[in-house]
């Protein structure tokens, strides 16, 4: 077998690992999504690496017009995509220990040397210095490859400094499958210098990436894991938080003085008092997203009820212009439930609560605005304010759909909740 075939089958096997490696990114993107993707530009750079070499290797020496156009690219497109997947790695790195908690004040400068390195790629197929292609359209090394070659390897150095520095912060999933791909390039680079001709380099980069890739998935699997039975438990803390006896006592005792003299609209509560009841019941079944119409029904019919012991101190209005969307159940009626019980219910003429949606900068944003007490923002917050279901739907909304979530209040004019769902994340 000559070495020209082994290349050639080692570049096969390396587009193959990566193109089947970016299937697999799809089929799992749905579970930690932002790391998952992160995957894409390497897998894809590094198949475009092995794609190169093989057409290099393939048209080698052929001077039909065919042949003297793809030498030169594709010998150019090696050097390039080697170093664009040395930067996405750096590029994961770097997310991957701000996701730890550390921030970097001026991130780009990482990046610096990355593009050094390319502009010199890109002079060379001008004035070339660090190879040529010659009239027999060969490949053919020049006295500054040295120089690119340090180059490569002080990029390397970049990125495994950096590993160094900040591992603490990583997962031990991570720390190994890093320290593996700094790892296994090296020692294949080894064995080419002692087999030369032969690129061992590229199967040893696949195999490092594939073996990180799988490495992170586990540890997405774990993660994703991990956050659904923290999300079923905040579910199951609303629905306990929504069956209270003071609550429900209040609205039995009211039905109770409307059945003296107000038949009719005893016989109207109790059917409004079932629905919101068989609501929170059903809504033990439903740990996925509901429609936010559905959702909005369960706030009617919550507001109805309070409107029986308050009258015309609790009033609502509701101003839906978007409502093609998804939401967690009771994820909602909490917030409204919260205006109620401490915004609007604490002034003696009571207020008014105006429930909104629209779709707005491809965001579906919900507010729930009261003109009730209202408090002060600048002050310690005070928890015994605030129904369980508030900070549980804020979880929730933060963790299934993405969504910003921001509170302003004012003591004596009342309080604004606004949420904001990115529109792709309801699709």
């Amino acid at each position: 077998m000559t070495t020209m075939t082994i290349n050639l089958a080692v570049d096969l096997v390396a587009i193959i690992i990566s193109m089947a490696a970016i299937l697999l990114l799809f089929m799992f993107s749905r579970i930690e999504k932002e790391i998952i993707q992160e995957f894409l530009p390497m897998f894809l750079f590094n198949a475009l690496t092995a794609l190169s070499s093989m057409l290099a290797l393939l048209f080698r020496g052929a001077v039909t017009p065919t042949a003297t156009v793809i030498v030169p690219v594709a010998n150019f497109g090696e050097f390039l995509f080697t170093i664009l997947t040395s930067a996405a790695l750096l590029h994961y790195l770097l997310v991957s220990i701000e996701r730890a908690g550390h921030q970097f004040r001026n991130v780009h400068l990482f990046y610096i040397p990355y593009s050094f390195y390319i502009l010199a790629l890109i002079i060379n197929v001008f004035h070339p210095v660090f190879y040529q292609i010659t009239q027999e359209n060969i490949y053919q090394r020049l006295p500054g490859y040295t120089l690119l070659v340090t180059a490569g390897i002080l990029l390397v150095l970049e990125n495994f400094i950096i590993y160094m520095r900040y591992r603490s912060t990583l997962p031990q999933s991570q720390k190994f499958s890093f320290l593996f791909y700094f790892i296994a390039p090296a020692a294949g680079g080894l064995i080419q210098a002692k087999y030369y001709g032969i690129a061992v380099i590229q199967l040893f980069t696949t195999t490092s990436i594939l073996l990180m890739y799988v490495l992170i998935v586990q540890y997405a699997i774990d993660s994703y894991l991990k956050k659904q039975e923290e999300l079923q438990s905040m579910h199951t803390k609303v629905m306990l938080s929504q069956m209270r006896p003071h609550f429900i006592f209040n609205v039995l005792t009211t039905i109770s003085a409307l059945c003296h003299n107000k038949a009719p609209a005893a016989e109207s509560a109790i059917l409004t008092f079932s629905r919101y009841l068989r609501g929170n019941i059903d809504c033990l079944s439903k740990t996925d997203l509901i429609p936010f119409k559905e959702e909005m029904e369960h706030v009617q019919y919550y507001i109805e009820l309070e409107q029986l012991r308050f009258d015309d101190r609790v009033m609502a209005d509701f101003e839906l212009e978007d409502m093609d969307f998804m939401v967690p159940a009771l994820s909602i009626q909490p917030l409204v439930e919260n205006a109620v019980k401490h915004g609007i219910t604490k002034k003696p003429e009571g207020g008014l609560i105006v429930i909104s949606s629209v779709l707005e900068n491809n965001h579906h944003v919900i507010t729930i605005e009261d003109d009730g007490a209202g408090f002060d923002m600048s002050k310690p917050f005070d928890t015994s304010r605030v129904h369980v279901g508030l900070s549980n739907s804020r979880e929730r909304m933060i963790r299934l759909l993405n969504a910003s979530f921001d509170i302003s209040s004012t003591p004596g004019e009342g309080t604004t909740i606004t949420i904001r769902i990115p529109a792709a994340q309801n699709k």
